[in-house]
C-alpha cells in the first residue's frame, strides 16, 4: 500500500505569507492522484496551511497499519529553517524565534519512518534551507535499521542549500515548477520504464532550475536498493518504445535477493554517507560484489547496479572532486564485469557504458576553467611542492579520461561524437601545463596507455610524440626513480625528497621495482618511432613488469591470480627496444590466442575502466586489433 502526503502552507501567524505554497501542493496532489497508481485518494492527505498539531494527527491518521505500508511520499512546499543543527518544516503557527518549539521537526518525519519501515521513501521539501535536511539524516538510517531485514530504500530533493532561499515565480515555487514539467511530460526524464525513479527526476529538475536561478541549488540524494523507485507514472512510457531500451523488473524486497540486499543495506548506507568526503571504488566494488554473487538472474543484478549507481552518483555531487559521480558510476559499471558473458547483462553493457560517458561535464568542466577562466586550476591551493608529484599524474589522468571517452565512444559504435574537441583540449592542456609533465609514478602508466592508443587511432601522431618524449627524458634522468601506483601521502613527499641532493634525502628510498610504466613508454615510443632515438644506458639494471590475466573478467580483481607477469631487466635480457617490443608482442599475441580473450567491446570498456579505478594495473591488452579497420596506419 502506497501513501501520499502533500501539504502547502502559504499562511503564517507569525511569518511571512507566502503565494505559490498551496497551489504546489494541491498541483503534486492532483498529479499523483489522478492515474490512481501508485496513489489512491483512499491513502494520500492534501493540507493547506495547517498547524503543527494537524499535521501530527493527519499523519497518525493515514498510516493505521505497519504491515501494509510499501511506500511513503511526502511533499511539503513553504517556509523552512535550521535551528541547533536541524531542519524544520514551518507550519502556520510557527514562530521563527522559537523554531525548535514550535516547528515541526524533519527528524520527527524520519522517526515515523523508521517506525513504519516502508519499502521505498520519497521525500520532496519545496523550502528554503531544505538542503538542511541531511544533517538529520542519521535519523533516519540509524545503524539499527539500516542494518536489519526492514532496510527502505530513500529518495529526497530539495529546494536549495542549506544556505540558500527557495523563490517563487509564475504561481508555483522554482523547484516545484520544474518537477510538475516532468510530471505532466513537458519535459522528458526517461522513456524505457513505466515509472519515473525521484533520483532520475532529481537530476534533471536541479538542471533546470539552476539554469533559471543561479542563486538557488538543488540538492538531491538517496539509496536506491531494489532498482528504480516508484515515484510517479512516466507520460512518456510506452510498452513498444521501451522493449528497444531494454526494461529492467523491480526488485522483490521480499525475495531471495531483496533479503540479502538488505542485510548489506547498512553498509550501503555508510558508504552513502561518506562519499562526499572519502569516495573509496575498492570498498564499493567489494560490497557489489558480495551482493550480485547472490543475484539469481542477470536482469537482477542490473537493476541493481542501475540503481546503486544512480543514487551514490547523485550523493557523490557534493564531493569536491568533480569526477566523484563518474567515479561511482564507473565503479558499478565494473561490478558487472564478471558476469558480461551472460547475455542479459550484456544486453544493458552498452546503454550503462554510452551514460557514463555522457557524464563527462565535470571533466570538460575541468579543461574549460584551466584553458579559458583559471589558468592556474589544476595547481594545489595548499602546498606548491606537493604539485612535483601530484600535478604530473594529474595531467596524465586528463589526457587518459579524454582518451577513454574516445575510445569507449568506438567501441561501443557511437558515431555522434567527433574526437576533435578531445584533441583541441589536449592541446591546451600541453600549452598550459606540458613544462609540468613528467614521469613519477607507475599510476601513470594505465592512462598513458589509454590515451597513446587513442593517439594511434586518431592519427595525433605530433602530440604522441611529445607527451612520450617528455616523460621518457624524466624516466631516463631519474634512472627510473618512480614510485609504484597508490603511494600514501608520506611517501610522495619521500619521492620529492628523493630527487633532491641534500642532507633531506632519504637513505632508505627505493623506486618501484619493478616498474610498470617503462614497458608503456617503450612499446609506445616503438609504436611512434621514437625508440631509435632513445638511449638505455642510463636504465641499466633497472626492471620492468607487464603483465597479462588469464580472463578479462578477472580484471577489476583486488588480486587477479590467474594470469602471466612477464618481468624484464636493461642490461639483463633487454639490450634494445625493438627486441624487447618484439617478445612484448608475442606474448601478447599468444595469450590472446585463447577463447577466454574472445569478448564483448562494452567488456574491453569495462577493463579499461578498471585500470582507471585500480591504476596498479595497465590494460595492455585493449590493443590497435580491436579497432582494426579504424587504424589508418
Amino acid at each position: 500500500m502506497n501513501f501520499l502526503i502533500c501539504i502547502g502552507c502559504d499562511k503564517y501567524d507569525s511569518l511571512g505569507s507566502l503565494a505559490c505554497a498551496e497551489a504546489d501542493a494541491k498541483a503534486v496532489f492532483d498529479i499523483l492522484t489522478t492515474a490512481g497508481d501508485p496513489y489512491s485518494t483512499d491513502h494520500a492527505i492534501l493540507l493547506r496551511s495547517p498547524t503543527t498539531e494537524q499535521v501530527r494527527l493527519a499523519l497518525a491518521r493515514i498510516f493505521p497499519l505497519k504491515s501494509e505500508c510499501d511506500s511513503i511520499t511526502f511533499f511539503f512546499a513553504g517556509h523552512g529553517g535550521m535551528a541547533g543543527g536541524s531542519f524544520f518544516l514551518c507550519l502556520s503557527d510557527c514562530q521563527s524565534d522559537k523554531l525548535p518549539t514550535t516547528g515541526f521537526p524533519i527528524s520527527s518525519l524520519f522517526t515515523i519512518i523508521n517506525e513504519y519501515k516502508p519499502i521505498q521513501v520519497n521525500l520532496v521539501i519545496d523550502a528554503c534551507s531544505a538542503g538542511g535536511s541531511s544533517s538529520d539524516l542519521g535519523t533516519l538510517i540509524k545503524a539499527e535499521f539500516t542494518g536489519s531485514s526492514t532496510s527502505s530504500s530513500i529518495s529526497f530533493l530539495g529546494a536549495c542549500c542549506i544556505d540558500q532561499n527557495a523563490v517563487e515565480s509564475g504561481g508555483h515555487g522554482f523547484l516545484t515548477a520544474q518537477l510538475l514539467r516532468t510530471l505532466r511530460g513537458e519535459v522528458e526524464v526517461q522513456r524505457r520504464a513505466s515509472f519515473l525513479d525521484l533520483l532520475e527526476i532529481g537530476t534533471v529538475v536541479s538542471t533546470m532550475v539552476e539554469a533559471k536561478s543561479a542563486d538557488q541549488r538543488p540538492l538531491s540524494w538517496g539509496l536506491s536498493l531494489f532498482g528504480g523507485s516508484r515515484f510517479a507514472k512516466n507520460p512518456f512510457y510506452s510498452a513498444q518504445d521501451s522493449s528497444q531500451h531494454f526494461p529492467l523488473p523491480d526488485i522483490s524486497p521480499y525475495s531471495y535477493f531483496g533479503s540479502k540486499i538488505r542485510e548489506k543495506s547498512g553498509e550501503l548506507w555508510e558508504i552513502h554517507r561518506e562519499i562526499p568526503k572519502n569516495l573509496d571504488p575498492r570498498r564499493l566494488l567489494k560490497c557489489l560484489a558480495g551482493l550480485l554473487s547472490e543475484g539469481q538472474s542477470a536482469e537482477e543484478r542490473v537493476a541493481l547496479v542501475k540503481g546503486i549507481g544512480a543514487s551514490l552518483s547523485a550523493r557523490a555531487a557534493e564531493s569536491e572532486d568533480l569526477m566523484a559521480p563518474w567515479l561511482c558510476m564507473a565503479t558499478c559499471i565494473v561490478s558487472l564485469l564478471p558476469y558480461s558473458h551472460e547475455t542479459e547483462v550484456g544486453a544493458h553493457l552498452p546503454e550503462l557504458c554510452l551514460g557514463l560517458l555522457d557524464r563527462n561535464t565535470p571533466l570538460q568542466n575541468c579543461i574549460d576553467a584551466f584553458s579559458k577562466k583559471d589558468e592556474h586550476y589544476l595547481l594545489s591551493q595548499y602546498a606548491v611542492a606537493g604539485d612535483l608529484y601530484y600535478l604530473p599524474i594529474r595531467i596524465t589522468k586528463i589526457l587518459g579520461w579524454l582518451g577513454l571517452d574516445v575510445l569507449g565512444r568506438r567501441l561501443l559504435g557511437d558515431q555522434t561524437t567527433s574526437a576533435q574537441p578531445n584533441r583541441d583540449q589536449v592541446r591546451a592542456l600541453l600549452d598550459r601545463y606540458g613544462q609540468g609533465l613528467s614521469a613519477v609514478s607507475d599510476a601513470q602508466g594505465a592512462p598513458l596507455h589509454t590515451f597513446l592508443l587513442t593517439c594511434r587511432l586518431c592519427g595525433w601522431d605530433d602530440l604522441a610524440k611529445e607527451i612520450l618524449t617528455a616523460l621518457y627524458a624524466s624516466f631516463s634522468d631519474r634512472k627510473g626513480n618512480v614510485t609504484r601506483a597508490n603511494v600514501p601521502v608520506e611517501q610522495a613527499v619521500r619521492y620529492v625528497l628523493s630527487l633532491t641532493d641534500t642532507p633531506l634525502t632519504p637513505k632508505d628510498w627505493r623506486p618501484a621495482n619493478p616498474s610498470h610504466l617503462l614497458p608503456v613508454l617503450l612499446v609506445w615510443g616503438s609504436r611512434f618511432g621514437l625508440a631509435p632515438a632513445w638511449n638505455l644506458r642510463s636504465l641499466d639494471r633497472v626492471s620492468m613488469n607487464f603483465f597479462i590475466p588469464k580472463d578479462p573478467r578477472d580484471f577489476s580483481m583486488q588480486v587477479i591470480e590467474h594470469g602471466m607477469n612477464y618481468v624484464h631487466q636493461v642490461g639483463a635480457g633487454v639490450w634494445n627496444i625493438g627486441a624487447y617490443v618484439k617478445e612484448y608482442d608475442q606474448e601478447l599475441s599468444l595469450a590472446m590466442e585463447d577463447a577466454l580473450f574472445t569478448i564483448s567491446p562494452a567488456t574491453r570498456f569495462q577493463c579499461l575502466l578498471s585500470a582507471f579505478l585500480f591504476p596498479d594495473r595497465i590494460p595492455n591488452f585493449i590493443c590497435e586489433g580491436d579497432f582494426a579497420s579504424e587504424v589508418g596506419h
